[in-house]
């Protein structure tokens, strides 16, 4: 598989975030010119719900054969389930055997030798210097999309606050927060699908050197045809269950920075309404497998697996809403809910293959304690 770097759609409103920015850059220089007044550090559990993604898998049109023939030294790799044979490991040496071909005619071919291949049992050796390798696959017409929710996502909040300006039982800060959370997300689905296998027997240059197996050739070593015989290649199609399974596992860190609005009750406890923006950092680790079964009880063959790690990031907004009560003199518990407003990140491995992580509909509950200082 090939691999490009993924790309992160977020917010596209980014003019709004820069007056955004500038707006609470400004709320902060004020807040630090203006009288002090209370600090406050909160620490507790930000619990989220909602986070959903969704998986684009490639469709697979026409069979992907392990290779196309060619009697030119060096020219193609021949990749099977079970081992590979490489022209590319050509030593120039060449030589003669005959075969029965369609019309029953007796003909000589050319074959050229290369070291460089591969192969997995020590029952692919079929004797004669012969030597089978095999490969499965199938085939979809469309790009396949499935869902998957993260469920309950853990995560760990600390936050600060100071006042700005407070008026008897009304207050306005300035907030600011990190916080963490790990997201997991699967998918597991299941299709019907067009199944091909093919059967190819390559030639040993000399039979009497047959490395044990598993083997993996090197410079020097037992030769091998480097191409497969036309005349033995044996192909079966049928219909088959594919299995695409995908994962996507994340390390979230959110830094967030706003103002809010305080009221205070006569006995002691407050509500509080803020907004700010967010910047997160996000560490993520995809991979995805896709197996077929040709029969229930039959074992699964995998025709398709990789995976990738990379580091990316997100923009948005945030509202909170949260409720305060004291309990000491300089500490308060609270409990809220909080809305994070991104747009969907698409993270994109290779074409029509990508992961879309959709916040539109999480919310956050969050608990915790508050040290007034």
């Amino acid at each position: 598989m090939i691999y490009y770097r993924p790309k992160a759609r977020g917010y596209n409103l980014i003019g709004s975030f820069c007056r955004l920015s500038l707006g609470l850059l400004f709320a902060f220089v004020y807040s630090v010119s203006a009288e002090l007044g209370e600090n406050e550090f909160s620490f507790g559990f930000a619990s989220g719900f909602g986070i959903k993604a969704s998986f684009q898998n490639p469709s697979m049109q026409i069979p992907i054969y392990p290779g196309t023939p060619s009697r030119e030294a060096g020219q193609t790799i021949y990749n099977y389930l079970d081992g590979y044979v490489d022209g590319a490991g050509n030593t120039g040496s060449s030589w003669v055997e005959k075969f029965v071909d369609s019309n029953g005619n007796l003909v000589d071919t050319t074959y050229y030798g290369t070291w460089d291949w591969k192969y997995d049992s020590a029952d692919q050796y079929l004797g004669n210097g012969v030597i089978r390798f095999m490969d499965e696959q199938s085939t979809m017409e469309e790009s396949t999309f499935h869902k998957g929710r993260a469920g309950f996502v853990p995560g760990i909040h600390f936050g600060y606050r100071r006042e700005v300006r407070a008026d008897d039982q009304i207050s306005l800060g300035f907030i600011a927060g990190f916080e963490y959370h790990r997201i997991d997300i699967n998918s597991n689905a299941q299709f019907e699908a067009n199944y091909y296998q093919t059967t190819d027997y390559y030639k040993l240059a000399d039979p009497s050197i047959l490395p044990s197996a598993p083997y993996i050739g090197a410079p020097g070593g037992p030769e091998i045809s480097n191409i497969y015989d036309p005349s033995k290649r044996a192909t079966l199609e049928g219909s088959t269950t594919t299995f695409r399974d995908n994962a996507f596992d994340a390390n979230l860190f959110v830094l967030q920075t706003g103002m809010d609005f305080r009221y205070t009750f006569e006995d002691n406890m407050s509500l509080q309404i803020g907004v700010g923006m967010i910047y997160a950092p996000i560490f993520y680790d995809y991979s995805f497998r896709d197996t077929l079964q040709l029969a229930s009880n039959s074992p699964k063959t995998i025709f398709g697996s990789g995976s990738k790690s990379d580091l990316d990031w997100i923009f948005g907004s945030f509202i909170e809403v949260k409720w305060e009560f004291n309990f000491k003199e300089n500490m308060r518990g609270y409990i809220g809910i909080r809305h994070m407003h991104m747009d969907k990140v698409k993270f994109e491995f290779e074409e029509d293959r990508s992961t879309v992580l959709n916040f539109r509909n999480s919310v956050f509950l969050d608990t915790g304690i508050t040290y007034l200082f």
